[in-house]
């Protein structure tokens, strides 16, 4: 895992909202446990916020996930400054070039599978 760090945080931060949002002993448990798991991070100026890829790295390449957490609610406090959306987009190449080589390779283990029948 590339980014075990901000991954982590961004799902505890999350998780701490929620909780204070609706409040649960069960989910502070939770939230403190998985605290614990997750390494120091602060995050840089291209933090968006409200999601954060899950990069995995593998001999083949980098495949990176994106876990958004999204929530259905009443805006009560929203302001032209504070609804500016933020966003980057990052280079989805890496991602397509692990998944076809992922996918060559299972083609190339079933063929040869047959192969042995």
């Amino acid at each position: 895992m590339v980014n075990l760090a901000a991954w982590g945080r961004h799902i505890v931060e999350n998780l701490r909202a929620r909780a204070v949002r609706s409040p649960d002993p069960e989910l502070d448990a939770l939230t403190a446990e998985l605290s614990g798991y997750v390494p120091p991070h602060t995050p840089d100026d291209n933090y968006l916020g409200f999601a954060v890829p899950l990069r995995l790295r593998c001999a083949e390449g980098e495949l990176r996930l994106l876990t958004t957490l999204t929530s259905f609610a009443t805006a009560v406090d929203v302001t032209p400054p504070s609804s500016r959306l933020r966003s980057s987009r990052g280079d989805p190449q890496p991602s397509c070039t692990w998944r076809r080589s992922c996918r060559r390779t299972r083609t190339v283990r079933a063929s040869s599978e047959r192969a042995q029948m």
